[in-house]
């Protein structure tokens, strides 16, 4: 992939965020779903600050939308709907404790992932412990794109760690994400210090793919770097196909 592809790629990705801004905010959202809606109009003069408009870009206009869900009353097709909810730690157990038999039958345990879970750090290590309480297995997928401080606060109350880097080479890292890698490595050892972690490397074509930065990682793809870590998106899939998705797509280093 060429460095015009590269930046096709951003491009993409700059104008999915617009599109779909309510999957780059930590708070509850509005999420609008062009494809189900009907055009029935009901939800335009129940809105308080008027921001749903067939003429504004994604219907919703976002600098005035306040998020009441008042419009997502009337829409008989869900084509508008709340995205996320507040909850409590207790509230959130109340919830898993459902599938507390299947826990216990299976040895696993409840998994962190995001969106960025250390985002909301103290809410975090508050649900982990009460995790630990059940006795049930903790892990998180996270960036370790935090301070040092949330890394030692949280990450002992996590079983398994898995953090993704997206790559090793911190130019190549700041130019794609905007951020320094220097802190995620200095916390992916932080972390290794205090349990059981994993760093994923995503091999991106014409981004981090060079002979020298496979080089870098401990577990080169199609090498002897074994299965690796299991994402919980991939749980349906047999072990052949994980593996030959898992050579193709990322690299794993383990700490």
């Amino acid at each position: 992939m060429g460095s015009g592809c590269v930046s096709e790629a951003h491009e993409m990705f700059r104008a999915y965020a617009q599109l779909y801004p309510e999957s780059q905010s930590p708070e509850p959202d509005l999420f609008f779903r062009a494809s189900a809606c009907i055009g029935c109009g009901k939800c335009i003069p129940v809105c308080p600050v008027g921001a749903l408009s067939r003429d504004n870009p994604g219907f919703v206009d976002r600098a005035k939308c306040i998020r009441c869900g008042e419009c997502t009353k009337v829409c008989p097709t869900e084509a508008l709907k709340r995205a996320g909810r507040k909850m409590s730690v207790a509230e959130v157990m109340q919830e898993l404790r459902k599938d507390a038999i299947h826990y216990r039958r299976s040895g696993g345990g409840v998994t962190l992932s995001g969106g960025e879970p250390l985002m909301q750090a103290a809410f975090a290590k508050q649900l982990l412990m009460a995790c630990h309480e059940q006795g049930w297995n903790t892990a998180m997928e996270t960036t370790g794109c935090a301070t040092r401080e949330v890394i030692r606060e949280v990450i002992p109350h996590v079983d398994h760690l898995l953090m993704d880097l997206k790559s090793i080479d911190p130019a190549v890292h700041r130019q794609n994400t905007g951020v320094d890698n220097r802190i995620i490595l200095e916390n992916a050892l932080i972390a290794a210090a205090l349990t059981h972690a994993v760093v994923r490397v995503p091999v991106v074509p014409g981004v981090n793919d060079s002979p020298a930065a496979i080089t870098a990682a401990k577990y080169p793809p199609m090498g002897s770097r074994g299965i690796g870590a299991w994402r919980a998106s991939n749980y349906y899939q047999n072990e052949p196909s994980y593996r030959q998705q898992a050579n193709r797509e990322g690299i794993v280093i383990l700490l």
